[in-house]
């Protein structure tokens, strides 16, 4: 079924979002590289604005220092990548895609402190977990949306272990202005392509970020994204959240 559904809990079905990023990596373009993996096709200026606009914003408040271990968790082309050459000493960068990796592999291979793995979220969390891996700055961009509600509360209880005892996570999450959006397979015009999406409230990802809250963390930043002139959409909009924990 294709359809918006509103207020109502579904669950979206992960292969078709697996076939989603895939068809993504293939619309990648060196001569307008973020537009593939920021949705904006039919307006490649409007991904560099907004790529500028948020790393304008977000980077200061990240407070990224030269022995930082980084984890990015969609990482696609490592768009978080490129401006951390030289400032930490490790970079970390996990996609669903094989194809928008071995593009972020191609683009930093010179960097060998920078790595990328084609892995789902989950899986690849729990391989780090797994091997005592601590991290002092995580960025998990653009993912939640993508994700069912458990799945969401899985990749938090990861995130606390993977955290060291000062740590900062920088979430960016798309959510909807007033209630609950689910697109389910729904034709986009603009992307040529099935598009499914999980717009929940801000309050709903306060409630998925509590865990975090028990566990040490402060919200220290807390909004829109975007100004106005660089939202295109009506019913919603990309909120940043910045946690921070000290020891």
């Amino acid at each position: 079924m294709k359809e918006r559904i509103y207020g109502k809990r579904i669950n979206l079905d992960q292969e078709n979002l697996v076939e989603f990023f895939k068809n993504r990596s293939q619309k990648y373009s060196e001569r307008s590289p973020l537009a593939a993996v920021l949705y904006q096709d039919n307006n490649p200026e409007l991904a560099i604005k907004r790529d500028k606009y948020e790393k304008s914003l977000v980077i200061p408040k990240l407070n990224f220092k030269k022995n930082d271990r980084v984890l990015d968790i969609g990482c696609g082309i490592g768009r978080w990548a490129e401006p951390l050459i030289g400032k930490v000493a490790e970079y970390n960068g996990n996609d669903l895609d094989e194809g928008l990796i071995k593009i972020a592999r191609d683009n930093f291979s010179k960097y060998p402190y920078f790595s990328f793995e084609c892995k789902k979220v989950q899986s690849y969390l729990d391989e780090k977990s797994n091997s005592n891996q601590k991290y002092d700055k995580i960025i998990v961009a653009g993912v939640l949306q993508y994700l069912n509600d458990n799945d969401v509360e899985n990749v938090i209880n990861y995130l606390i272990n993977l955290c060291k005892k000062s740590s900062i996570i920088y979430v960016r999450s798309s959510i909807s202005l007033k209630e609950r959006l689910t697109l389910n397979k729904v034709w986009s015009e603009e992307l040529q392509q099935n598009y499914s999406s999980i717009y929940r409230t801000d309050e709903e990802h306060i409630t998925l970020l509590n865990p975090l809250f028990k566990n040490g963390f402060s919200l220290k930043v807390h909004q829109a994204l975007y100004p106005e002139n660089l939202n295109n959409r009506t019913e919603t909009t990309q909120y940043i959240y910045i946690l921070e924990k000290k020891e």
